[in-house]
């Protein structure tokens, strides 16, 4: 879980996209506003919390910085694409 987690936080660039990635790794994931945690469950149904995957793996999983990031790799993906209208 924390792999996919992993891999699916470092390519997203928005809570959607987050997890509809994870979602095609085969996880469901609960992430609602009024909860505490985001809750993923693997394809043999064990759940995890981010919080566990923060203690045990020392992942930045929380809420807030995963929104975070997910700001900072859209900013990324966008100075990463050449631009298509450029002044002569």
């Amino acid at each position: 879980t924390a792999v996919a987690v992993y891999d699916s936080m470092q390519q997203s660039k928005s809570k959607e996209e987050f997890v509809s990635t994870m979602e095609k790794k085969g996880y469901s994931v609960v992430w609602k506003d009024s909860r505490k945690y985001i809750v993923f469950t693997d394809p043999d149904g064990k759940k995890v919390r981010n919080s566990n995957l923060q203690k045990t793996y020392n992942m930045a999983a929380g809420k807030d910085e995963l929104l975070e990031l997910f700001k900072k790799n859209a900013i990324e993906k966008k100075k990463e694409q050449p631009a298509r209208h450029r002044r002569r």
